[in-house]
């Protein structure tokens, strides 16, 4: 039986609220999953894996309604964030003993209406993932597990909304509007793993977690391995309050390239210096440029997005978190060609304030909510690049940002030019390699162009191209602001690299 809601929106409104400071500014300035040989006979649907997984969503939702043991580990597992998102790779867990003693697959074979062909669903699915989504007012995080008995959601290729199964089977199809308020699991396929099984990629083999007798795992970048320690949590403003000393000296110096002063200690009066790798550039911010770039980065059928009532997309909830990958070409003398590959993940109400309002279900204390504005807002992922080496790297890197979605590999090329000083020279007694004179000095410059063949693929979402100079200033303006109850405090203005779709900073901070 299948029951399709359209429910008129409620005049309520929800938003997550942020602490707001008010102020006045004194001065501004892989490869996809494997599909069986044959067919399900029994169910006709776009993508042929779709039986599988609703074969798998019934059974668990029978089993978290009856297994308390079923939904204290699968919100134990989905907190240990293995792939710094909610996920549970069932491959991976099912093995893994429950409170009843029982292994995972054991206890959900109990439930399944044929043992042997949920097996073989699980097992044409190797990515097969149990996701515990973010919703406005239900996570993995406040889950009352003793208590509350989630309905399992999966989104299928042949209907416009997302089917939800409850311990019945009975189906209901949410539009792609409507926000789940209420306790849910997410069926899902893992995008941040890879069975190596299907990959000659060596960056990704060394990144294996997990192995059995018929699969091994790898992490898709050491950004997605939970067990890495985890950063601080990103500030929402890159207006910061502090910054490295050394840049503010640089700022001060009257040096022209601020990197001279940080890296060889150049200034107007000393002209000479060694360069030194004690610092080391990072993406220290990043945001989208206009509240439509939420929907922009949502056009795969397998990311997050907000949508509206007259828009039929994808739900933002269904898969987690964005993969947001920065590809970034340095022209290095000693390897070229190389492509440095760097990602970081964020929620959709870390990139974007988000706003809803809602509506209560008449059965139950269920609400739906209802996106209502998104704004972007300024994420901090703190990551390192490189100790900028102006003769091996010259003065230009380019920067290639994308969200990432698994899907079929393909080659693009990217095409960087950038310029090499030739000031630079051994002293004789020390052995020690000068730069000498700021920035390029009075001798001649090289200048080189290089093409890069890199990879992604197909659902990946391109956010466009940005450069970055090394005679690019770092902080660009000091300022003065104002915080209620605190009084004033000074402000660092730091340049911005810009796509047109996403600006970043980039910036020299201290390693040690």
């Amino acid at each position: 039986m299948t029951a399709t809601l359209n429910l008129p929106k409620g005049n309520v409104t929800y938003a997550f609220f942020w602490l707001l400071l008010t102020f006045s500014l004194t001065f501004v300035a892989c490869k996809k999953e494997q599909v069986p040989a044959t067919p399900p006979p029994t169910h006709v649907a776009a993508d042929p894996n779709d039986v599988y997984r609703i074969a798998f969503s019934k059974t668990l939702a029978k089993a978290v309604k009856d297994e308390p043991a079923v939904r204290s580990f699968i919100k134990t597992e989905a907190t240990r964030m293995f792939d710094n998102d909610y996920d549970i790779l069932y491959q991976a867990a099912k093995d893994k003993k429950l409170a009843n003693g029982r292994t995972l697959q054991e206890t959900l074979f109990k439930y399944a209406d044929d043992a042997e062909g949920f097996r073989t669903a699980s097992e044409q699915l190797p990515l097969l993932t149990i996701y515990v989504p973010e919703l406005p007012n239900f996570s993995a995080e406040k889950w009352h597990a003793e208590t509350e008995i989630p309905q399992v959601a999966i989104k299928q290729a042949d209907k416009a909304g997302t089917s939800i199964y409850d311990a019945a089977g009975k189906e209901t199809v949410l539009g792609n509007s409507d926000i789940p308020g209420f306790p849910l699991l997410v069926v899902k396929s893992n995008e941040r793993v890879i069975n190596t099984n299907a990959t000659s990629d060596a960056r990704q083999l060394k990144n294996v977690f997990y192995a059995n007798a018929r699969y091994s795992f790898a992490f898709l970048d050491d950004a997605f391995d939970g067990s890495k320690p985890k950063k601080p949590a990103p500030s929402n403003e890159r207006l910061a309050l502090s910054i490295d000393q050394t840049l503010i000296d640089a700022y001060n110096s009257g040096t022209e390239w601020q990197r001279d002063y940080i890296y060889y200690g150049i200034t107007p009066t000393n002209t000479v210096g060694k360069f030194t790798n004690r610092y080391s550039e990072f993406i220290t911010s990043f945001s989208f440029t206009k509240p439509e770039h939420l929907g922009l980065i949502s056009t795969h059928a397998n990311d997050p997005k907000a949508v509206t009532d007259k828009v039929l997309q994808r739900p933002y909830w269904i898969d987690g978190r964005f993969e947001i990958r920065i590809s970034i070409f340095l022209n290095s003398k000693n390897a070229v060609g190389q492509e440095l590959r760097k990602y970081f993940t964020a929620t959709g109400p870390e990139l974007f304030t988000l706003e809803y309002d809602s509506t209560k279900l008449a059965i139950g204390n269920i609400y739906l909510y209802h996106f209502t504005q998104a704004t972007p807002r300024v994420y901090n992922p703190n990551i390192e690049i490189v100790p900028w080496d102006l003769e091996q790297y010259g003065s230009i890197w380019k920067f290639v940002v994308s969200e990432y979605d698994p899907a079929e590999e393909i080659t693009r090329t990217v095409t960087n030019t950038t310029t090499y000083g030739s000031n630079f020279e051994i002293n004789v007694s020390t052995g020690e390699k000068l730069k000498i004179g700021g920035k390029f000095g009075a001798s001649a410059t090289t200048t080189h162009t290089e093409s890069y063949q890199y990879k992604t693929t197909t659902g990946s979402q391109d956010l466009a191209e940005g450069v970055l100079d090394f005679r690019y200033p770092v902080i660009t303006n000091i300022g003065q602001i104002y915080i209620p109850f605190i009084g004033m405090r000074t402000i660092y203005l730091t340049y911005k690299v810009s796509t047109g779709t996403v600006t970043f900073s980039v910036e020299p901070k201290k390693l040690y």
